[in-house]
């Protein structure tokens, strides 16, 4: 997990929680403020995300149904064990 993007998307497909370490431990190296920086970066970018996908909140962010092609939707398919017509698929 790199970004506010990415944390976005685990939360849709199901994550209850992630690490994020890489981009702590670069950032710690060069101060509070480039923690502090880092912090309200990824804030930034999970807002942007929900707001994108009309998500008010986290909460809200999960109960969102992810679009899905190719070997990722077949993964979330199998992960999940969820019908067929429960999340969006695109028709090829």
């Amino acid at each position: 997990i790199r970004n506010g993007l990415e944390i976005a998307k685990l939360i849709m497909l199901g994550a209850n929680m992630g690490g994020l370490a890489a981009p702590f431990l670069k950032a710690a190296k060069s101060g509070q403020k480039s923690l502090d920086d880092l912090m309200n970066k990824l804030i930034l970018e999970l807002k942007t995300a929900m707001m994108l996908v009309g998500a008010r909140d986290i909460t809200a962010l999960s109960a969102r149904k992810p679009v899905l092609h190719g070997p990722l939707r077949e993964w979330y398919l199998q992960r999940i064990n969820e019908k067929r017509d429960e999340i969006t698929i695109p028709k090829n």
